[in-house]
């Protein structure tokens, strides 16, 4: 079964139904962050800090991740809490600070659900394209440039994939992603013909949020429910990033696999003030 006909069956109408939006080109100066989930593969201490407090190679996850958006020209900074907000959120304002951003924490008590809740507690404060990440996604100077730059200004969402196939670490639990002519036809764990992988590196646009509504109407709380909503209508486009470093940290496996991209030695979790 495709991914088309899979999601089909909610009741889609076409590409219309998510792009009702007006189509103009913006420059993208807002970000969404998600930093919301417990983190529980990664957090093995019982003193463990949230997640997004975890250090690499002598900064912290969260820093990374609002370091990564403001250089790609975002910024006006949303970072979507949850597990352990209390400790996040008052590091928030000297992060910004250091990268000349503005940040605001957003915090979603249904956070359990899914990062699908996560981003869609985000919808209030966004009204036009905005970069979508994830926390504990490390990307290379450049990544999210090259995602902005390849932008057409009006699709509800383009995703970074990396069609280096070779250079992917644990390829069988990477989420794959099918591409023709620049459209993403296709996305999810278990495909078997792929020509890329999913960087967890996103550009969208409200109607995105309509996206993750009817995924949560059918009792999915995830953004990949929102994204195969797109795919089906055929507005979820793909940009190539290959040749940049990049790496989803959820385990210490994953941490250890992020220093050695990134570079020093692999310490304690640390503050970010």
């Amino acid at each position: 079964m495709t991914v088309g006909s899979s999601v089909l069956a909610g009741g889609l109408t076409g590409p219309a139904r998510y792009e009702r939006y007006a189509r103009i080109a913006s420059p993208v100066t807002t970000a969404v962050i998600l930093a919301a989930g417990e983190g529980s593969r990664l957090r093995r201490r019982p003193d463990a800090p949230p997640k997004p407090l975890t250090s690499l190679s002598g900064q912290t996850l969260l820093q990374r991740a609002i370091r990564a958006v403001t250089e790609a020209g975002a910024h006006d900074v949303l970072v979507v809490a949850g597990y352990g907000a209390d400790e996040l959120i008052p590091h928030l304002e000297g992060i910004a600070r250091t990268f000349g951003a503005t940040a605001r924490a957003i915090y979603n008590p249904a956070w359990r659900l899914g990062n699908g809740a996560s981003a869609l507690a985000a919808a209030p404060h966004v009204d036009g394209p905005f970069l979508l990440t994830m926390c504990d996604h490390v990307f290379a100077p450049g990544l999210l440039q090259r995602l902005c730059a390849a932008d057409d200004g009006h699709s509800p969402l383009t995703l970074a994939v990396d069609g280096a196939l070779e250079a992917i670490d644990d390829i069988d639990e990477a989420t794959k992603v099918r591409i023709e002519d620049g459209r993403i036809m296709a996305i999810g764990k278990q495909l078997t013909d792929f020509d890329a992988i999913d960087t967890g590196a996103f550009v969208c646009r409200p109607p995105f949020f309509d996206a993750l509504r009817d995924a949560r109407a059918g009792g999915d709380h995830t953004v990949t429910g929102a994204v195969l909503r797109l795919v089906a209508s055929g507005t979820a486009r793909a940009v190539a990033v290959d040749g940049l470093a990049w790496q989803d940290v959820d385990t210490p496996a994953d941490l250890y696999a992020a220093e050695a991209k990134f570079g020093g030695a692999v310490g304690e979790p640390a503050s970010a003030g």
